[in-house]
């Protein structure tokens, strides 16, 4: 029931236009359309709704259902025929029409040159560089260069100069064709002899030369390893020092000693000591002639034991 006060009403009109009646079953799907002939508003299908194709019009003819393009922009394009097959779509007038598209010839391979080439396109020749000419290299002309002569006003072969020699220096002596060095980064490296040789070239600062010196071992550079045996008292003990002799050593270089072999005098003849009193041994250069050197074992050792050693150069 309507509020007290309100009456029901339906809508017969739209903006003062009359409506179509009440729609019914057939009228499903469709649209309210404005009819100005009527002066009212009607239900029906409009385009794309369920009332079947609409009728096209225009460059297309028939319906949704079935477009056929029958002109373009106006202009009408007949129906192509057989005789069509391979033409083109031309402009014909007002409207369009068929045509064999022309034969278009082919390109040309070869064209006659001129100026700073002669010959044709499949066979050039370069007789000149920018208008001046170049003569034709024979067998005289064998590692020679092109160069420009101004006087003749053309391009000739001609030998190339020779490298100038430039006199060089520094760490290098000589020229650039006969070079020298006889410095390393500027400290002076003599000129080795006979009593060089198989010696190795060293820097030593208390001269800031380069001097040859025989490597550690001797010429070779295989080291040359001296076996001394040593006697380290008659009483047992599990350190101790004692020196080594030699010539010509430097102060402060290392030795590398370790323990030798046996058989060690007054230990029979098992040479089985390294194994039973094992010994390591550190060792310097004292002086010029002698080596000083500390040792330490895991039990107590006295008597003779052998080391083997070499001073590094």
């Amino acid at each position: 029931m309507p509020p007290p006060g309100l009456r029901s009403n339906n809508a017969n009109t739209l903006r003062g236009k009359p409506l179509p009646p009440v729609p019914t079953p057939e009228d499903d799907g469709k649209c309210i359309v404005w009819r100005a002939a009527k002066d009212a508003f009607t239900f029906e299908h409009i385009e794309g709704g369920e009332g079947g194709p609409v009728p096209l019009s225009g460059d297309v003819e028939g319906t949704t259902a079935a477009a056929k393009v029958t002109k373009v922009r106006g202009r009408n394009v007949p129906v192509p025929g057989g005789e069509d097959e391979g033409k083109a779509l031309i402009v014909s007038g007002a409207d369009y029409g068929y045509q064999a598209l022309p034969v278009v010839p082919p390109p040309v391979t070869t064209l006659p040159l001129a100026g700073d080439v002669t010959g044709a396109t499949g066979a050039v020749v370069v007789e000149k560089i920018r208008g001046k000419t170049v003569p034709g290299p024979g067998a005289g002309e064998d590692e020679k260069v092109l160069t420009y002569d101004h006087d003749a006003g053309a391009c000739v072969w001609a030998t190339p100069p020779a490298t100038p020699a430039v006199t060089m220096g520094g760490d290098v002596a000589g020229s650039s064709a006969a070079a020298t060095v006889e410095k390393i980064r500027g400290r002076s490296v003599p000129l080795p002899g006979a009593t060089e040789d198989e010696k190795y070239l060293k820097y030593d600062h208390d001269t800031t030369s380069c001097v040859w010196a025989t490597p550690a071992g001797g010429p070779g550079g295989n080291p040359v390893v001296t076996t001394a045996e040593v006697n380290l008292g008659s009483t047992p003990r599990r350190s101790g020092r004692f020196t080594l002799a030699g010539t010509g050593m430097t102060v402060g270089k290392p030795v590398m000693i370790q323990q030798a072999t046996g058989p060690y005098t007054g230990k029979g003849t098992r040479a089985d000591e390294a194994e039973m009193d094992q010994v390591s041994v550190t060792a310097k250069v004292l002086s010029a002639t002698v080596i000083e050197a500390f040792w330490q074992a895991r039990g107590r050792v006295r008597g003779s034991i052998k080391f083997d050693y070499f001073v590094a150069g």
